[in-house]
């Protein structure tokens, strides 16, 4: 069996997959992302029923929008969805052990403050999305390596 420590490494690929499927390729972020996981946990974990739950409640995650400003929702609704979804985000590994609760609140940190980075003025033009999309998929991935290295 491999170091527990290389499930840092599928977070990394995580990261790489959710760039990929903010470039038009949805399908790699929503299906390949929670795959990988997966697979990877299936390797250090065993195989259990509950690593199955996580895959498929990470992929509805993946298919949340960042913001609803999309769906033309202004104000202050939109600004507390961010951290909403970004605390959901890093929920799915909880089927795998409830303590991950707390290691979603990184996710939600990461998520959360890049989101919201990306969405003002001041600071839209300095946020690279592509470094941010690949900053969430690793910060999705926390949870779940929290969850193996310790």
């Amino acid at each position: 069996m491999l170091d527990k420590e290389y499930i840092w490494i599928v977070a990394l690929v995580a990261g790489i997959l959710w760039q990929i499927g903010g470039s038009g390729y949805k399908w790699v972020r929503r299906f390949g992302a929670p795959l990988v996981l997966g697979l990877a946990a299936f390797y250090y974990l065993g195989v259990r029923w509950q690593i199955i739950a996580f895959m498929l409640s990470l992929h509805l995650v993946t298919r949340l929008p960042f913001t609803l400003k999309g769906d033309s929702i202004k104000g202050w609704l939109n600004w507390a969805w961010i951290p909403f979804v970004s605390y959901l985000a890093g929920l799915p590994a909880m089927w795998i052990d409830v303590v991950a609760w707390k290691y979603a609140f990184v996710t939600l940190a990461v998520k959360g403050t890049l989101a919201t980075l990306s969405n003002l003025k001041f600071s839209r033009e300095a946020v690279q999305w592509k470094i941010v999309e690949g900053m969430i998929g690793i910060a999705v991935s926390y949870p779940l390596a929290m969850i193996i290295t310790s």
